[in-house]
C-alpha cells in the first residue's frame, strides 16, 4: 500500500480519536456541573405553584406583571415573553393577562423593581414574596 493511503488511515482514525475524546470531556464536564440533570420548566413551575395554593380562586383570570411594566428597568425583551408563557403554564388553568387590573396579580419582579413597583402604590396591594422573586399581589378594596 503506498505510503500516502497509510497516512490518510493515520489521520482519518486520529480525527475520529480527537473528536471522541473532546466528546467524552465534554459529556462529563456537564454531568459534573450537574446541568444534565437540570430542567428549567419543572424549576419555573415549582417556583410559581405555590400561588395556587394562596389563592382563594380554584380558575378564572390572573394579572401578571414583569419588569417589563416597570418604567426604566433593564430586561431582555425575549426573557420575558419566555417568563410570561412558562408562568402562564406553571398556573394553568388560570388565565393570565398582562397588566394590573385585576384583583389578584401575579408579579415575575427582580427585587429592584419589586420596590420600585410597591413604592409607588403604597397601600393598594397586598403582597406575598415567595422563592425566586415571584410575587402574588392582592388589590385592597
Amino acid at each position: 500500500m503506498p505510503i500516502r493511503y497509510r497516512l490518510k488511515q493515520f489521520f482519518t482514525a486520529l480525527i475520529v480519536l480527537l473528536c471522541a475524546y473532546a466528546s467524552i470531556n465534554n459529556f462529563i464536564g456537564t454531568f459534573e456541573s450537574g446541568e444534565v440533570d437540570f430542567d428549567h420548566v419543572a424549576n419555573w413551575e415549582n417556583r410559581f405553584t405555590p400561588i395556587k395554593d394562596l389563592l382563594p380562586i380554584q380558575r378564572g383570570t390572573l394579572g401578571y406583571i414583569a419588569d417589563w411594566d416597570i418604567p426604566g428597568a433593564d430586561f431582555d425583551p425575549s426573557d420575558q415573553d419566555a417568563e410570561y408563557i412558562l408562568t402562564q403554564y406553571a398556573l394553568s388553568p388560570f388565565v393570565l393577562v398582562r397588566g394590573e387590573n385585576h384583583e389578584w396579580i401575579v408579579g415575575s419582579l427582580t427585587p429592584n423593581t419589586y420596590k420600585q413597583w410597591v413604592e409607588i402604590r403604597t397601600g393598594q396591594y397586598e403582597d406575598v414574596k415567595l422563592k425566586g422573586n415571584a410575587y402574588l399581589f392582592h388589590r385592597i378594596k
